[in-house]
């Protein structure tokens, strides 16, 4: 029983001075460098004007009404709603990716030859067919508004 409680008070002694000693080296420790922060892209008028420009070329035939200050109007809602221009970039290279939202989707890929709905105690999942099934179409699934799954 002695010997238990010597043990005892060893282990309660090391542990005490590990205690101690990671207070003592926390104090030592200097404080890491505050994260610089990153500035986020400076979107100027020159981009957007560039940006549209590019946008309302690669689109025109999708969009019956698309016009220049549609396109500008497009590409000053997207910087805005992306921090990272590249979403924006995608979007005018009709590209899609996982996360993004249904209308996003539609600006940069145009809307789908077909939708399938499907309603699950609250989710609605969305299958958009782009092309024929028969000669190779591309699916898109969204999850309520996000887009989850994508076949090509």
């Amino acid at each position: 029983m002695i010997y238990i409680k010597k043990a005892f008070k060893i282990i309660g002694i090391i542990f005490l001075s590990i205690i101690g000693f990671s207070v003592f080296m926390a104090q030592l420790t200097p404080d890491p460098k505050p994260e610089e922060k990153v500035s986020e892209p400076t979107v100027t008028q020159e981009w957007i004007d560039d940006a549209a420009q590019r946008y309302l070329t690669n689109h025109q035939g999708m969009f019956t009404d698309l016009t220049l200050e549609i396109a500008k109007q497009t590409m000053q809602e997207c910087a805005i709603e992306f921090s990272d221009l590249q979403y924006c970039e995608n979007i005018i290279e009709k590209r899609y990716w996982l996360g993004m939202s249904r209308n996003w989707a539609k600006m940069s890929v145009g809307s789908p030859d077909d939708i399938n709905t499907t309603v699950i105690k609250g989710l609605e999942r969305q299958q958009w067919v782009y092309g024929n099934p028969i000669y190779g179409a591309t699916y898109l699934y969204f999850d309520n508004d996000v887009l989850t799954i994508y076949q090509d």
